[in-house]
C-alpha cells in the first residue's frame, strides 16, 4: 500500500529548558524580588511569545529602570535581577510610563527622570539580545524646564516609534526610527490650543499614522472641566482633523478619570470614559471611523441606563470577526457600599445587545473590585481583575471568560489567578499570544513591593504551556465509491520552539474488523522521532484499502500521533452507502456507538432502545459527575441517536478531557468512553 509524503523541514534547534511558568495560585512567578520597592510593572509581549517585564527598582535611594526578558514558558532569560536599563537620577515620586515591543522583537521604554536637572521623557530600545540600540543613555526626548509626565509609546506598521505625553497645558510628540534619529524635529512637535491639552493615548493606523485621544480642559485643579477628543496625526505629525473631533462636550469628568482607546481593525478606534452625570457615573463609548465620522450618538453610546448605580472605570475589547464590542466596568449601588462588575456587548450599529442595564458578570458585594483589564480569544472575552473581599487584607486576583451571551464559559464561573495573601497594586495583561495572556503586578507579599506575574491559558488554567503540533484537517472524509482511496493531512509545528513526531499508529484495525488504515510511513531519509522547527511541516498521505466481508464496517477510526507526553489526532470517517459490494452499517441491538471520537464540536451518539420502557442517555466526567443527561421514550426497536454538542445542562461548555455515555433501559445499560477537544 503506498503512501508517505513530502518533508519540509530546515534546521534543527535545541529544546527549550524547563519550564518554570507556577501552576499555584497561591505562589506565582517571581519576577523582581528585592530588598527596596519594586513598583509599576509594564508587560508586553512580542508575537513569537517573547514576553518583556520592566518596573521600577528601588534601589539606593533612587527609581531605577530594569527590564526583565522571558520565553514562552516563563524561563527568565536576562540576569536574575533584571537588566538594568537607566539608573539616573528619578524624582522622589513617580508618574505613569509605558512600554511596548516593536515588530523587531525589541522593547521600548519610555519613562521621565531628572538627570539633566529638569523633569524630562527619555526613551530606550533594547534588543532581543539585551544591546542597548538607541544608546547607554537612550534618547532625550526633550530638554526643557516645564514639568511633564505620563509618556506613553506605540509603533506604526513601518516600525517606527511614536511617543506623546503631557507638558505643562500642551501635548509633546515625537517619532523615531528604529536607528533612534528623530522624525518630527529635534525638539518633537507641540500639539496645543486655546484651552490646555493633556493625557494623550495613541494608537497606530494605516502605514504609518496614528490616532489620539486626548482631554481639552479648562478650570483650576480640582475643578478641572474636561472634554474627550480624538486627532488623527499623518507620516509627518501633521493633524488631520483640524484641533481635533469631539468625542463629548458633556463634561462632568472628574479630574482623575481617563478616558481608554482600542483600534477597531479598520483604522478607527473606540474611545471611553465614564462622567457625573450629577447623581450616579455613568459610563460611554464612541466610536470613531477613518474618516472622522462618529457612529454612536453625541456625547456617546451610554453602555448602561441604570440610574440607580455607578458605572465606574469602562475597559473594551473588539471582536474583530463579529464586529462587535465588549465593554466592562465596575457596578457600584448607590451609596458605593456594594462593589462588582457588569458588561455590555454592542453591536456595528451601536445597539445594546445585553439589554439597556448591561449584564451582572460579578455581583455587587461588599469589598473592592479594581484593576480591571479585558481581552479576548476565540470570539470570548477573558476578564481580569483584583478582588478584595471585606474584612480581607488580602487583593486577589481573579479572572473569568464569557461566551457572547455574557455567561460564564469555565465551569465554578470564576478562576484564581493569583491567591496570596498580600496588597497588590498596578495590575497589566497582554493579549493572547501564543495560547496565554501573561498577567503581572506589583505585589507586598514580602515586602513594600516586588513583581509578580502569572500566565493564563484559554481554558482558565495556570502553569507552562503544553508544547503541541497541530493537525491539519482533524478530520478526513472519504466519499469515493473506490476500494483504494487517498487523503493528505498536515502535521505542522506552529509553537514557537523545536517539537518532534514521536511516533504514530501503525495501521488502524477496529475490533478484528475488515476496515484498514495504513499511515503514512517515511522513506529511508527519514525516521521517528521527526523533529520540527517553528513553522515546519509534514505532509502524509493516508490510505485505506477496504476489504469486503459479510458483517459490519465501522464509520470512523482515528489516527494517534503522538509528540513528548501529548496525544494528537486524526479522525478519519467514511460513509460505507457510497462504496460497492454492500459495505453497510449494521450494528447488533443495543449496541452505542459514538463518532467522531474524539470530537472537537459536536459527537453522534447512536444506539437501539427494544424494551417498550423509558430510556436516559447520562453523560459523567471522569469524576463521576453527571453533566448531561437525556431522556428517550420508548420507541421499541428504533435506532435512537442523539447530538451532544459538549454543554453540560446548564447549557455551559464542560471542560476538555475524558466523558463516559451511559445508557440504561429496564435492566440493560452500557457505557461508552469518549474524548472532549474543544478547539
Amino acid at each position: 500500500m503506498k503512501t508517505l509524503a513530502a518533508l519540509i523541514l530546515l534546521a534543527i534547534l535545541p529544546t527549550i529548558v524547563v519550564a518554570q511558568w507556577s501552576n499555584d495560585a497561591n505562589q506565582n512567578t517571581a519576577i523582581a524580588i528585592a530588598a527596596g520597592e519594586q513598583v509599576i510593572p509594564k508587560v508586553a509581549t512580542h508575537s513569537d511569545g517573547t514576553t518583556y517585564i520592566s518596573w521600577f527598582s528601588q534601589e539606593a535611594g533612587n527609581y531605577n529602570v530594569r527590564l526583565q526578558k522571558l520565553d514562552i514558558f516563563g524561563n527568565k532569560l536576562w540576569d536574575e535581577a533584571g537588566l538594568l536599563v537607566s539608573n539616573h537620577t528619578s524624582m522622589t515620586w513617580l508618574t505613569d510610563w509605558d512600554m511596548t515591543v516593536d515588530l523587531y522583537g525589541c522593547p521600548i521604554v519610555v519613562f521621565q527622570d531628572v538627570r539633566s536637572g529638569n523633569n524630562n521623557i527619555y526613551a530606550y530600545r533594547i534588543s532581543p539580545e539585551g544591546d542597548f540600540l538607541w544608546g547607554n543613555d537612550g534618547i532625550a526626548l526633550s530638554n526643557n524646564s516645564d514639568f511633564e509626565a505620563a509618556p506613553v509609546v506605540t509603533t506604526t506598521q513601518e516600525g517606527n516609534a511614536v511617543f506623546a505625553w503631557t507638558r505643562e497645558n500642551t501635548i509633546s510628540m515625537q517619532k523615531v526610527n528604529i536607528y533612534g534619529e528623530k522624525q518630527w524635529g529635534e525638539n518633537g512637535i507641540q500639539f496645543q490650543g486655546p484651552t490646555d491639552f493633556a493625557w494623550p493615548r495613541i494608537i497606530p493606523v494605516n502605514q504609518d499614522e496614528i490616532l489620539m485621544t486626548f482631554f481639552k480642559q479648562t478650570g483650576q485643579f480640582p475643578a478641572i472641566t474636561k472634554n474627550v477628543f480624538v486627532q488623527r496625526f499623518n507620516a509627518d505629525g501633521q493633524g488631520v482633523w483640524g484641533d481635533g473631533i469631539a468625542i463629548t462636550n458633556n463634561a462632568g469628568i472628574p479630574f482623575y478619570v481617563q478616558a481608554s482607546m482600542i483600534p477597531d481593525g479598520n483604522n478607527g478606534a473606540f474611545v471611553t470614559w465614564h462622567r457625573d452625570n450629577g447623581s450616579v457615573f455613568d459610563a460611554y463609548v464612541q466610536h470613531v471611523k477613518e474618516d472622522g465620522n462618529l457612529s454612536f450618538p453625541a456625547n456617546g453610546l451610554a453602555l448602561s441606563l441604570n440610574t440607580g448605580s455607578h458605572q465606574l472605570d469602562p475597559e473594551l475589547v473588539f471582536d474583530a470577526d463579529t464586529e462587535d464590542l465588549y465593554a466592562f466596568w465596575r457596578e457600584h449601588n448607590a451609596n458605593q457600599s456594594l462593589r462588582g462588575i457588569s458588561g455590555q456587548r454592542i453591536s456595528s450599529a451601536g445597539t445594546r445587545l445585553w439589554g439597556n442595564n448591561g449584564k451582572i458578570i460579578v455581583a455587587m458585594q461588599s469589598g473592592e473590585k479594581a484593576d480591571l483589564r479585558v481581552t479576548i480569544t476565540d470570539n470570548e472575552p477573558i476578564i481580569v481583575f483584583s478582588d478584595s473581599p471585606q474584612g480581607s487584607p488580602s487583593v486577589l486576583i481573579r479572572t473569568i471568560r464569557l461566551d457572547n451571551n455574557g455567561d460564564a464559559v469555565w465551569m465554578g464561573g470564576q478562576r484564581s489567578i493569583s491567591l496570596a495573601s498580600s496588597n497588590k497594586a498596578d495590575l497589566e495583561i497582554t493579549n493572547f499570544v501564543n495560547g496565554q495572556i501573561i498577567v503581572v503586578w506589583e505585589d507586598e507579599r514580602n515586602d513594600g513591593g516586588d513583581i509578580y506575574a502569572q500566565n493564563l491559558k484559554p481554558n482558565g488554567t495556570l502553569g507552562p504551556l503544553q508544547a503541541s503540533l497541530t493537525v491539519e484537517p482533524q478530520l478526513l472524509q472519504f466519499l469515493e465509491p473506490n476500494h483504494f482511496i487517498d487523503a493528505n493531512f498536515v502535521v505542522k509545528n506552529n509553537f514557537p520552539t523545536t517539537l518532534a513526531i514521536d511516533s504514530m499508529t501503525e495501521f488502524g484495525n477496529i475490533n478484528n474488523l475488515n476496515l484498514y488504515l495504513w499511515h503514512a510511513f517515511t522513506d529511508s531519509l527519514i525516521s521517528f522521532p521527526v523533529e520540527f522547527n517553528h513553522g515546519d511541516s509534514l505532509i502524509f498521505t493516508v490510505g485505506w484499502d477496504i476489504l469486503v466481508a459479510p458483517g459490519r464496517e465501522y464509520l470512523y477510526d482515528t489516527i494517534f500521533i503522538w509528540s513528548g507526553e501529548n496525544e494528537h489526532h486524526v479522525i478519519i470517517e467514511l460513509d460505507p452507502s457510497n462504496f460497492p459490494s454492500g459495505i453497510e452499517e449494521n450494528h447488533s441491538s443495543n449496541d452505542l456507538i459514538a463518532w467522531p471520537n474524539p470530537f472537537s464540536e459536536q459527537i453522534n451518539i447512536s444506539f437501539t432502545n427494544p424494551y417498550h420502557e423509558p430510556a436516559t442517555l447520562q453523560i459523567f466526567d471522569k469524576m463521576g459527575k453527571m453533566v448531561n443527561f437525556f431522556h428517550i421514550p420508548p420507541p421499541g426497536s428504533e435506532n435512537v441517536r442523539i447530538v451532544w454538542d459538549g454543554r453540560n445542562a446548564s447549557g455551559n461548555k464542560s471542560a476538555p478531557g475524558v466523558y463516559f455515555l451511559r445508557v440504561a433501559s429496564g435492566t440493560y445499560q452500557k457505557v461508552l468512553r469518549v474524548l472532549y477537544m474543544p478547539e
